[in-house]
């Protein structure tokens, strides 16, 4: 049975406008891409929940940021997580003698200069802090206290906290917690040294 005239303009009526929504999400999405495309952080980001990242590297010190540098030179696809102030320990420190290429810079300074260099990579970061790590299989999950994200690898520079005996007057100035950090800076003094690792000695 041959369709009605009526029928056959519904049908086309029904394909036309199923064609106009399908243009006009295509359009959407091409308008948020284009909208953002200018952000070279948010793009990324935006891909990398989709896609996944290549490498996520938790920890934007000076071991975290230093491998943004050569991981980038490798063309990866990158994404960091850093939850606190980039830099890590650096800004808790006021006089830093002892680093290669620097004979005394305060530490929030230092931290600034090899921030600045990161920003210059146009690497993708997230303030958002990693709470669980699942390295099994070959992909890795990687969870925060905002969304799950995956790679291929996972690089952990986080760090390690000071190490205290929880006594009240252990923060007061003279009381180190890095003996190879600090160690010259007691040289011919009387000290008195609380630990068991080979370092201290």
């Amino acid at each position: 049975m041959k369709p009605t005239k009526g029928k056959t303009i519904s049908i086309t009526l029904s394909i036309f406008i199923l064609i106009l929504a399908l243009g006009a999400i295509i359009g959407g999405i091409f308008m948020l891409v284009l909208g953002i495309s200018n952000n070279t952080e948010i793009l990324p980001i935006v891909l990398f929940s989709v896609f996944g990242a290549i490498l996520i590297i938790i920890g934007l010190g000076p071991a975290g940021i230093n491998a943004c540098i050569y991981a980038k030179r490798s063309n990866l696809n990158i994404l960091v997580f850093e939850k606190n102030m980039p830099g890590g320990t650096l800004h808790t420190i006021k006089h830093v003698d002892n680093y290669l290429g620097y004979n005394n810079v305060d530490g929030t300074e230092l931290a600034m200069l090899f921030y600045k260099q990161f920003k210059d990579l146009k690497v993708p970061m997230k303030n958002e802090e990693v709470i669980k790590v699942e390295l099994n299989g070959n992909e890795k999950i990687v969870k925060t206290n905002n969304g799950t994200y995956k790679a291929k690898a996972v690089i952990i520079a986080t760090g390690r906290g000071k190490q205290k005996l929880g006594l009240d007057n252990e923060n007061i100035n003279g009381v180190s917690t890095c003996a190879v950090c600090d160690g010259a800076l007691y040289k011919d003094k009387t000290v008195a040294i609380y630990g068991n690792n080979p370092l201290m000695l």
